[in-house]
């Protein structure tokens, strides 16, 4: 499992792409429950992230130490007996290659202690070369790639991460592991 201390680390890290040499990730949020807590709009300035949701809730997110306030600073969000938690998604895709996304897992806002946990990226896609395709699952420790061209059987590893600077490398790499298992 992939985990992070504070979201602005997180954050950092879906900003960046693997296979470009520069931050050109795309992020985006969601919330949930979906019909309950749903993420209209927002803006990170610096360490804080602004998020204007649904029913009119305005709060804000230190990413260095996790917080979240309400924009007014009144308590947070409601705790409502029938639901277990409120949660944040996160996902990055690189505007430049089209090639890489990242999705965190579920984001747990705690409405009594107002902060985020649970702060962890639960997979990745990575398309190499309209070949391949690498899909880290960080929740299991494994990885799946498979040729994209034929879309056969996905061969299922324990997670190796590769330095895709030298993508000839990880290509040879990956037809022998698909090869051999």
């Amino acid at each position: 499992m992939k985990t992070f201390k504070t979201l602005q680390e997180l954050w950092s890290y879906f900003l960046y792409c693997p296979l470009c040499p520069h931050v050109e990730r795309v992020i985006d949020i969601s919330g949930g429950p979906a019909e309950t807590f749903k993420v209209l709009s927002f803006k990170k300035k610096d360490h804080l992230l602004y998020l204007n949701c649904n029913k009119g809730g305005k709060y804000i997110i230190n990413c260095l130490d996790n917080s979240i306030r309400s924009d007014i600073g009144q308590y947070i969000i409601p705790v409502f007996p029938n639901l277990p938690f409120f949660f944040l998604n996160i996902t990055g895709f690189c505007k430049k290659c089209n090639a890489t996304f990242a999705y965190s897992g579920n984001l747990v806002i705690d409405p009594i202690a107002k902060l985020i946990t649970n702060i962890r990226i639960e997979y990745q896609d990575i398309y190499i070369a309209n070949d391949y395709n690498i899909t880290y699952n960080y929740d299991y420790d494994t990885m799946n790639i498979f040729k994209s061209i034929n879309g056969g059987k996905p061969c299922s590893l324990p997670l190796v991460e590769f330095d895709f600077f030298d993508i000839e490398t990880v290509i040879k790499k990956l037809k022998a592991y698909i090869l051999f298992s």
